[in-house]
């Protein structure tokens, strides 16, 4: 009974566990970019003919969220004939702004009486900072006029609008690099009109080159370039008046390779049945040879449903089939394979058992250590030892995630039903160290509040410079938690917590934490939220950008680093996995009920994020959405996403691939494709693909 019972709920428990070219992104150091500035995107009143009541609230709506304003920022003056009345300005407080951190809008609240009918004034916004300490761009200056008064016919108007100045610097560059080209990519002027803009070579390796485009073009296709060759490009707004200061774009080596839309190959089961959940986990050796891959409800002949991992061998392009593992003690309903990890050493492997048995408690969890015999995985590894929780009691699911420590000494164990003495079932994260090659229990992590039922160890992540370790809390249960991401560092060999990261906007029920991933550079961490409700799409998922500042990190997502997907729709659980390629240029995501754009077949895509100086911007370069060949309603592609070691290969869990059975598709990173050309959107620095054979 055990068997069947597990095996239906885990089928739905498991939800919840667990190029082109490009080559450097940098900015150069000649060329600084203060874009990290918030703007403001839209004023109500927005224009001259806007004709307001006296009693109606005046709102500025920022690009971010901004820090407490006062009145020494904020000012409204009537006007007196054409001369601002700066001696009688309208009375406000610091109670009279409400910032809404959901929206970014501001309501400036004006008293009943305080508005003069048939009056133009003039709103001053200055000195504003984002929560990060940067000062708005410039001084925001723009008029309206209350009910029946003249409309008014020069001056400042709209949003910040300056009739009489040059325009301000554009909307961020973004330059992204493909065979022998450079794409283009620029916002309108944060105020102000643009005639045309002027493209600027300022480094590369031929003649510098000055272009200059209508003010209605936002991009450019450099086709001059060279492969391999570094280029960086500078434009600027210019009208009538003047020209705007410059602004640089990231730094570009164009180069072949791109992620091949078809797999190269797609590897099955050896005994494929419904609901075997084959690709449920995936890990590659660090020499990119071996391939291990979970089927949790696998069935061996000598105990159906415990599960197997299968060992997959490369030998020239082809993987062939190699070893299958099994537990000491195969049992129905174990779910073994249910976590895989390799040591980066590639000496071990460790197996996660979620249901496994000890005498002392069934279903506990477990997890199994093989170590491997000679050269290769060819040979039967040698079972190593069965770890078991420091405080096993019966399904608490120790073995749910697995990381090995970059030195390979140091294995984290995911318990996410792990009782800490605080609170039941909150989850733990246990961490054991190898002493003369045996391994020995070193020390149980918790949540700062351990709450019952959020899940603490859903995800685990060591950054590669092996300074940090963070854990997924997903806080799905009950439904009226938040997730949190906890971040771990290591000081005279004690792992202390040490921070708190959430989402930018922290939600219930919404499963920030479900993946982590770290960049290879350590410096910035990727965090899922499937359940995500971004831009008031219900469960549309996200994934959050978090970058370290010196020794701490930045506890809310980074700026223009809330990553979304292409066709964002209700329920598709865009961020349910990530993974960084080994270059750190790209980052890729697993949208498990991703569908096409009228959202039929909702059967997963991994979409490709490439980062652009500060920003992570979803890059056409990197090739279109992946989606399983063969397109079943929820077969869960992108379940699992992982990266060779070399990054030729990106590797594709499909849950329930192949008729429920699951299947895993290998993609080539080095095949060309067609490439696809962006609309960029100022309003919100995200690029929406759309495909054209360039």
């Amino acid at each position: 009974m055990k068997g069947l019972v597990s095996k239906f709920s885990l089928m739905l428990f498991s939800l919840f566990l667990v190029s082109c070219g490009g080559g450097s992104n940098e900015l150069p150091n000649s060329a600084p970019d203060d874009i990290e500035s918030p703007y403001i995107i839209s004023t109500i009143p927005n224009s001259e003919k806007d004709n307001v009541a006296t009693t109606k609230y005046i709102y500025v709506t920022f690009n971010e969220s901004i820090k407490t304003v006062t009145t020494d920022q904020i000012s409204i003056h009537p006007f007196n004939n054409e001369s601002v009345d700066t001696l009688n300005p309208v009375a406000l407080n610091n109670d009279s702004f409400i910032f809404d951190t959901i929206t970014n809008k501001l309501e400036i609240q004006i008293k009943v009486g305080d508005l003069i009918p048939k009056t133009k004034y003039q709103v001053l916004v200055e000195n504003v900072y984002d929560l990060f300490g940067n000062a708005l761009q410039s001084p925001c200056l723009w008029e309206f006029t209350t009910i029946d008064a003249p409309a008014i016919t020069s001056g400042k108007t709209g949003v910040c609008g300056v009739l009489e100045k040059a325009p301000s610097k554009v909307n961020k560059v973004v330059a992204i690099s493909g065979d022998k080209k450079v794409s283009l990519f620029w916002g309108k002027p944060f105020y102000g009109t643009a005639d045309n803009y002027q493209i600027h070579v300022i480094q590369g390796t031929y003649d510098p080159v000055k272009l200059e485009l209508t003010g209605d073009v936002l991009s450019f296709i450099d086709r001059n370039v060279q492969n391999n060759k570094v280029y960086t490009y500078m434009v600027r707004a210019s009208n009538s008046i003047d020209k705007s200061a410059p602004t640089f774009s990231n730094s570009v080596t164009p180069t072949v390779g791109f992620i091949s839309l078809v797999p190269s190959s797609k590897l099955l089961s050896n005994n494929p049945n419904r609901g075997d959940d084959f690709g449920f986990a995936i890990a590659i050796s660090p020499d990119g040879l071996t391939l291990a891959v979970g089927e949790p409800n696998g069935d061996p002949n000598i105990a159906p449903d415990s599960g197997n991992v299968q060992l997959f061998v490369k030998s020239g392009s082809v993987w062939k089939r190699g070893l299958v593992l099994l537990a000491d003690s195969p049992t129905t309903g174990n779910r073994f394979g249910s976590s895989i990890a390799f040591s980066p050493d590639g000496k071990t492997l460790a197996i996660g058992e979620t249901f496994g048995d000890f005498n002392d408690a069934q279903d506990a969890g477990a997890v199994h250590i093989f170590n491997k015999a000679g050269t290769d995985w060819k040979k039967t590894p040698n079972r190593g030892q069965k770890l078991k929780s420091q405080i096993f009691t019966t399904l608490n699911r120790f073995g749910t995630t697995i990381a090995f420590s970059p030195d390979s000494k140091t294995i984290a164990i995911g318990e996410v039903l792990g009782d800490p003495t605080t609170a039941a079932d909150a989850g733990t994260v246990q961490l054991f160290i190898n002493i003369d090659g045996t391994w020995n229990s070193d020390a149980l992590l918790t949540a700062k509040a351990p709450t019952s039922g959020n899940g603490f160890g859903r995800s685990l992540s060591f950054s590669p410079d092996g300074e940090a370790l963070v854990v997924g809390e997903t806080g799905l249960s009950p439904t009226s938690n938040t997730g949190l991401v906890h971040l771990f560092t290591k000081l005279n060999n004690t792992w202390s917590h040490r921070q708190v990261l959430q989402a930018k906007v922290p939600s219930t029920a919404n499963g920030f934490g479900i993946s982590v991933a770290f960049s290879p550079d350590s410096s910035t961490l990727a965090v899922g939220e499937f359940q995500g409700d971004l831009n008031k799409v219900t469960d549309s998922g996200s994934v959050q950008l978090f970058i370290k500042s010196k020794a701490t990190w930045d506890n809310t997502p980074i700026k223009g680093a809330i990553l979304s997907s292409q066709i964002p729709r209700s329920q598709n659980k865009f961020g349910k996995s990530v993974a960084f390629s080994p270059d750190g240029i790209t980052l890729s995501v697993g949208e498990i009920l991703g569908g096409n754009i009228t959202n039929v077949a909702k059967s997963g895509t991994v979409q490709h994020f490439s980062k652009a100086g500060a920003d992570w911007v979803q890059v056409p370069s990197r090739g279109p959405m992946l989606r399983p060949t063969t397109t079943t309603n929820a077969s869960y592609f992108g379940n699992t996403l992982v990266f060779s070691p070399d990054g030729s290969i990106l590797i594709v869990g499909e849950l329930y691939g192949l008729q429920d059975t699951g299947q895993v598709s290998i993609f080539d990173t080095s095949q060309p494709i067609t490439t696809v050309v962006a609309n960029f959107q100022a309003s919100n620095t995200r690029y929406h693909a759309s495909k054209k054979q360039l």
